[in-house]
């Protein structure tokens, strides 16, 4: 009896130490605090949202990402990027890393400001930029050595009515005033 009540005991720390072990095993990109076996579901079980639409009358909907942001697939110069909407930048930028596969060749060096301080960057004109059915010519795109991902700023916004609804974002033409 003694024996038994040993061996379950065994087992079940063996089981605890496992997914102890399991977790340590894994890296956790949401921040999520999962316990257990959770994890092991998380890592096969990824977050979804609904690509982005043109809806009937031309709107361009997307909704929110798991990380709160709107991802935006677009065009530069005809090269697919995929933007994060930061209404606070009052300019669209690019990673240096993506510069070349954006068609741009050379920009003129700038000093900018951002969150962080002042930085360098190269200012691209002449580029163009396509979001769903809609396009921006001419924008002045800037290049950023260690940027963390392409920023969409205000002064492609600007050309657009955007609005916010229910963790969706709607951009549309603005309509002409007659």
């Amino acid at each position: 009896m003694k024996i038994r009540l040993l061996l379950s005991l065994i087992a079940s720390l063996t089981v605890a130490t496992s997914a102890v072990a399991a977790n340590r095993n894994y890296i956790v990109y949401d921040g999520a605090p999962y316990v257990g076996e959770s994890v092991i579901r998380a890592s096969v079980a990824p977050n979804t949202i609904n690509l982005p639409v043109v809806s009937a009358d031309g709107d361009y909907v997307i909704s929110r990402a798991a990380d709160g942001q709107y991802h935006i697939p677009a065009t530069v110069n005809g090269f697919s990027v995929v933007f994060i909407v930061d209404t606070g930048a009052m300019s669209t930028s690019i990673p240096s890393d993506l510069a070349a596969n954006c068609g741009i060749r050379a920009g003129e060096v700038i000093e900018i400001s951002t969150a962080s301080g002042k930085s360098e960057a190269g200012k691209s004109s002449g580029n163009n930029l396509v979001i769903g059915s809609m396009k921006v010519s001419n924008v002045k795109v800037f290049v950023i050595q260690g940027l963390f991902a392409p920023l969409l700023g205000a002064d492609v916004l600007n050309n657009f009515e955007i609005s916010y609804y229910a963790g969706v974002m709607t951009i549309r033409k603005p309509k002409l005033k007659i």
